[in-house]
């Protein structure tokens, strides 16, 4: 009897963990989006809110804000879709996959540049450490108060997961970043956690659009 369970037993295993790469496929493809989209544009800066003189250039936002900037955030967008549909094990394992496909590409790209092959410049070592860092907490932070908020209101669970898991991600990265630098980062601190908190009620509506289409399952109710 036990034999002729054990490859039923197998046949499940192999499905339920087949089931769930197929599950993170869209997730992940939808993150890693945003993150080659936020890369691409580092270099588009955004001059139009430039109103003071060059005496005060440090507080003109067109000296270090990129359009990369303000895809970034779409980041928690997309962790929360993949947060409520499949809930909080399913985003970790969404993060997790994304980001071992950024090290891989990372790692690929490092090789093209030391081999002196043509390649897109990358930031310095210290900014991409500290990038790294504060992007994974962050989004770990926004998954964790997503899990914990949502049931309440449908915007708790989104608004509360892109305040946290972004002032965690600003708080965290420019101290890493510039500290000990002349850079005024301190502004660019304070500018770019006033954008990230805008974002975040922002960003309620496209997630108040697509809800409907992206529901939770069975034992994934709210938010």
């Amino acid at each position: 009897m036990a034999l002729a369970i054990r490859p039923a037993k197998s046949k499940l295993t192999a499905w339920v963990f087949l089931r769930a790469l197929l599950r993170l496929a869209i997730p992940v493809i939808l993150l890693l989006l945003v993150y080659a989209l936020a890369y691409v544009l580092m270099d588009e800066y955004i001059t139009a809110f430039d109103i003071f003189p060059d005496d005060k250039w440090y507080l003109n936002p067109g000296y270090w804000l990129t359009a990369g900037h303000l895809v970034l955030p779409l980041a928690w967008l997309v962790s929360s879709f993949t947060n409520r549909r499949y809930g909080e094990g399913y985003s970790l394992a969404q993060l997790l996959v994304a980001w071992l496909v950024v090290g891989l590409v990372a790692y690929v790209i490092a090789g093209m540049i030391e081999s002196g092959l043509p390649a897109s410049p990358l930031p310095s070592r210290r900014v991409s450490l500290a990038f790294l860092f504060a992007i994974v907490l962050g989004q770990i932070v926004g998954v964790y108060v997503f899990d914990r908020t949502r049931g309440r209101t449908w915007w708790g669970a989104p608004l509360f997961s892109a305040l946290w898991g972004q002032t965690v991600f600003v708080l965290v990265f420019y101290p890493l970043s510039y500290i000990g630098m002349s850079d005024p980062w301190i502004n660019f601190m304070l500018m770019d956690l006033a954008i990230k908190i805008a974002s975040s009620f922002l960003m309620l509506i496209p997630y108040f659009i697509f809800r409907g289409l992206v529901r939770p399952l069975p034992g994934y109710g709210g938010a």
